[in-house]
């Protein structure tokens, strides 16, 4: 068997990238929702679009520990907040956690 039928995984960054992008979008949407309730409750959903863009502007040794950080603290956050929309969130922390444990 030949190393090109193994299908490997995408690079870090790709992962990295994926969770940025669900966790925009859902964000985007659950603020866009909220926002009837106040600028407040809207502006909640910054913390984990910053959470998943940070191991994006890092430098590249330090992404592995920014990931792990920002997957820890999005992974606290949504299980604080899983009564309400902690579920949303749920998707951005495993793609997170896959990128920063990819070598």
């Amino acid at each position: 068997m030949s190393s090109d039928a193994v299908p490997r995984l995408p690079h870090d960054r790709t992962w990295l990238l994926g969770a940025f992008g669900i966790t925009t979008a859902f964000s985007l949407l659950l603020g866009l929702a909220l926002l009837p309730q106040g600028p407040g409750a809207a502006a909640f959903m910054l913390i984990p679009v910053t959470l998943t863009a940070v191991p994006l502007i890092v430098r590249r040794r330090h992404r592995r520990r920014a990931a792990l950080v920002s997957t820890a603290t999005l992974a606290l956050t949504a299980v604080l907040s899983l009564p309400s929309v902690g579920a949303f969130l749920l998707p951005g922390v495993i793609l997170l956690a896959i990128g920063s444990f990819k070598p």
